[in-house]
């Protein structure tokens, strides 16, 4: 039922959980899940976001439903990844990769070592697959800028992976 809307719902539900912890609870119960169900059910649509606007908080709380104790491992698992990469390389700021990795390292000192190239070498398919899905989920206001960006990182991407 609320499929179409994952994109959406997930982080809205998710984001503010530590001064509203009982919206998730609600939501989980109108789904029959547990809040940890829905957390995990519902990570791949909401991490992305929760990277972006650094919800540390709700990022622990995904961890914690994973039976993980560092953030790091829930960014860095295939399913979130490639939407959490997709996201970073849309946004408009003068450097994509400092400006991704310091949202990165902000969550995790793990990824003080690693390089957005390296990010996107994990994880490169499905990280495409999602900037794909942007560009044509793009209101018609924004697509020129969402396609732009995409084929524009898409590009980049592609030139890193093919070196050594």
């Amino acid at each position: 039922m609320f499929a179409p809307f994952w994109r959406n719902l997930a982080y809205f539900v998710v984001k503010d959980l530590d001064t509203k912890p009982k919206l998730l609870g609600l939501v989980a119960e109108i789904m029959e899940m547990s809040m940890d169900d829905f957390l995990l059910y519902t990570q791949s649509h909401s991490m992305p976001w929760l990277i972006l606007t650094q919800k540390k908080v709700a990022i622990q709380r995904i961890a914690a439903a994973r039976g993980e104790s560092e953030p790091w491992q829930v960014c860095l698992d295939p399913a979130n990844l490639g939407p959490i990469l997709a996201l970073l390389l849309l946004q408009e700021v003068p450097n994509v990769p400092e400006h991704s990795m310091m949202l990165l390292r902000a969550i995790s000192s793990h990824f003080d070592g690693l390089e957005f190239v390296e990010m996107i070498k994990i994880e490169p398919v499905p990280t495409v697959l999602e900037l794909l899905k942007a560009a044509g989920d793009a209101e018609e206001s924004r697509k020129n800028h969402v396609c732009f960006y995409a084929s524009s990182h898409l590009c980049t991407m592609l030139t890193h992976l093919a070196d050594p």
